[in-house]
């Protein structure tokens, strides 16, 4: 099930309780408490993709980077096209030194979604830590281009590699 179907049956209703509070949970810290809400909404609704999106990221703040990969790599077999799913894969990726693997993530993303702040600055950040300068650079730049769509911290990183550029 796609993250926008809007299909009210009872076990989206249900499944959709579940969500919202691994969602509640996540925002306060208790990932672990988070994980089981939304695994519980995947009992309910196996198929619906934001689900393990939700459970991947509450995962990756767990550090149980294995496991964020999975669930990504699951929303991502359901829903193909959405780029937030391969950014988020490529952080776990970029967190194991799977660079190669990040940098592929990253990459798709911006293929789905040209102006992905976001992954342009991850991108280039992985690409900075292969080393890879001018291609970090070049995404750096990219991406503080469009900074209003970064996360504050996020942007603050980036400009702190580019100065070692």
């Amino acid at each position: 099930m796609k993250s926008d179907d809007k299909n009210y049956g009872t076990a989206y209703k249900e499944a959709r309780y579940f969500n919202r509070r691994g969602v509640y949970y996540f925002k306060r810290g208790a990932f672990k408490k988070a994980c089981a809400h939304f695994t519980k909404g995947l009992e309910i609704l196996p198929d619906w993709s934001m689900l393990y999106s939700n459970r991947g990221y509450a995962y990756l703040k767990e550090g149980k980077f294995e496991k964020a990969i999975m669930d990504f790599s699951r929303a991502i077999d359901l829903e193909p096209d959405e780029a937030d799913y391969y950014t988020n894969r490529g952080v776990a990726y970029n967190l194991l030194e799977k660079y190669e693997e990040a940098i592929k993530d990253f990459t798709k993303a911006i293929e789905l979604n040209p102006n992905f702040a976001v992954a342009m600055a991850n991108l280039g950040l992985t690409y900075a830590q292969k080393g890879d300068k001018e291609r970090a650079r070049y995404w750096c730049e990219q991406a503080l281009k469009r900074k209003k769509k970064l996360p504050l911290e996020l942007a603050l990183l980036v400009k702190i590699y580019m100065n070692d550029l």
